[in-house]
């Protein structure tokens, strides 16, 4: 018998194909049955269960590149400016919309294809290690079919982004941290009517934050009390390779309080920050900066 293994797999979007880490699949289809149904018997009747509504849903992480970053920064929820191959930059804007794109996965028994998907939800994480920069996103789509007959492009190739080089600013000022995460979640609102796939998904309110971990040392503690208040900063926060940067920019963070742990006797003391963005009158919650070469 045949073995099917992850290395051979291959994951597309929009009609480009790129190295990825992880595919969780959490699609569904619901049984619909009476559980309370009386039959003169206690165990229930093949004739009394149909299929329900089918929920597809999925995750993928990516290693942080540029090609990939511009494809996942275009549908979490903004609106690109720029051209070209050579990004001198491409500014991603925060928008009211989320768009929609196919998704085809070669799961090596079978080629699945993901149908208007929609990025419900896009974390940009990293740390102090030998893991690169992840781009975790999670999806919503209408429907998944077989799709035999489909072929893979591959899409541009780049370098990885380390967190070795990151940097974050605080009202201009710089802070230490050891790990971050960057979170675009668009609570996405599916719309069902009398089919067994959804029938519209719309945009919720969304909520986007940016996280990091700074030592707390006396020179930081006032990262914790003066925003105890709701006091708005800018924050920007930077990864870059030498080559690839990507720039994120929350022009009015506010701090979501967290008073620092005592873990052990031989733990780091950590200010744990949470900031979450906001928008002023037409000034966007949050932009992206993305260039390279």
């Amino acid at each position: 018998m045949a073995v099917s293994t992850g290395v051979s797999s291959q994951v597309s979007i929009g009609g480009s194909a790129f190295c990825f880490a992880s595919f969780q699949d959490g699609s569904t289809v619901e049984r619909v049955f009476n559980p309370n149904a009386i039959c003169g018997s206690r165990d229930p009747i093949i004739q009394r269960v149909v299929a329900g509504r089918k929920t597809i849903q999925f995750q993928l992480t990516h290693d942080a590149t540029r090609p990939i970053l511009d494809i996942l920064l275009g549908l979490c929820g903004a609106t690109r400016t720029g051209s070209g191959t050579t990004q001198a930059p491409w500014v991603y804007t925060a928008n009211e919309a989320v768009s929609t794109t196919e998704i085809i996965v070669n799961k090596v028994g079978q080629k699945h294809r993901y149908t208007l998907c929609r990025l419900a939800r896009l974390v940009l994480r990293g740390q102090v290690g030998t893991q690169p920069i992840q781009a975790e996103s999670t999806w919503v789509a209408a429907d998944e079919i077989e799709s035999p007959a489909s072929e893979f492009t591959a899409g541009t190739v780049d370098n990885l982004i380390a967190f070795n080089g990151s940097s974050v600013t605080i009202g201009g000022v710089a802070v230490d941290h050891d790990r971050y995460a960057i979170v675009i979640d668009n609570k996405l609102v599916p719309s069902w009517n009398a089919s067994a796939t959804v029938t519209d998904v719309g945009p919720g309110p969304r909520q986007v934050l940016l996280a990091f971990a700074c030592p707390y040392i006396a020179a930081n503690k006032d990262q914790y009390w003066t925003n105890l208040a709701v006091t708005p900063r800018a924050l920007v926060h930077t990864i870059s390779n030498g080559n690839d940067t990507l720039t994120f920019d929350m022009g009015y963070g506010v701090l979501v309080p967290k008073s620092p742990d005592i873990l052990g006797a031989s733990e780091e003391i950590r200010l744990q920050q949470t900031w979450e963005a906001y928008r002023d009158g037409a000034n966007p919650a949050f932009t992206f900066s993305l260039s390279g070469t």
